[in-house]
């Protein structure tokens, strides 16, 4: 891919910040208390949400009872998360120019943003903020594609979001981080056929098509539902976190 075609996928989640925020999952919840370290008190834990888009994960760890600050660099998704998240803090930012000084954080979570990261910059700047001992955590959801036709729905959107072809971090983060833990959660959500629709409309891969292609692929997953029918969507939240070395 060429940095032109990156370029364009940021700009894309920018200017659909508000469709995105409407089609997209939450977080479950012991999914959330997992990144964070499963603290006693999670209102004594100051938790940075980096690449935190809308604020997906955001409102989760809010409503978990976690000091939040959020970093994002699109203006389009900060001023949904701004609205939608009025218990953190909203700074401009990324992972590669932490706004934040040394040390100021028990956790870095990421939520669906971290494969956007320049690791080899980003880490050092993720250990900077991080206090001795912190933990960097990430997380995507990812559908259960052993569902066949979540598999179908997969196809159609050309979506990289399947558990089934899920890789593994590893050494990524090495030399900054240890090898990470992983933990799966799985949760689900009920949808109508305009909202299966509305979740397509959402990923980047199918607003970047040509318009013939994107109005054959909707009307292909459009297809999927009856109209009036509800259908399961299962997702798995693939976590992980390695703990800053004290």
């Amino acid at each position: 891919m060429t940095d032109e075609y990156w370029k364009r996928r940021r700009t894309v989640f920018g200017t659909f910040a508000a469709h995105y925020d409407r089609a997209r999952p939450t977080f479950p919840q012991d999914a959330v208390a997992w990144l964070c370290g499963d603290p006693v008190n999670p209102a004594d834990v100051d938790v940075l949400d980096l690449g935190a888009g809308t604020g997906k994960l955001t409102r989760a760890l809010a409503a978990a009872g976690y000091r939040v600050v959020s970093v994002e660099p699109s203006e389009g998704m900060r001023e949904v998360l701004s609205a939608t998240s009025p218990g953190a803090s909203v700074l401009a930012g990324s992972a590669e120019s932490i706004p934040l000084p040394d040390a100021s954080v028990d956790v870095v979570t990421s939520g669906q943003a971290m494969h956007w990261f320049e690791l080899p910059v980003a880490l050092p700047e993720i250990a900077r903020v991080l206090r001795p001992g912190g933990l960097l955590s990430a997380v995507w959801n990812l559908f259960d594609d052993s569902v066949d036709w979540v598999s179908e729905f997969c196809d159609l959107t050309k979506s990289e979001a399947q558990y089934s072809r899920v890789e593994t971090i590893g050494d990524a983060w090495l030399p900054w981080f240890p090898a990470p833990e992983q933990a799966d959660f799985r949760h689900h959500v009920v949808l109508q056929r305009a909202d299966l629709v509305a979740l397509a409309e959402s990923f980047s891969m199918v607003v970047l098509m040509p318009d013939d292609e994107r109005l054959d692929v909707l009307n292909r997953v459009e297809s999927l539902i009856a109209a009036g029918e509800q259908l399961v969507l299962p997702y798995v939240a693939d976590a992980h976190r390695s703990r800053r070395p004290k």
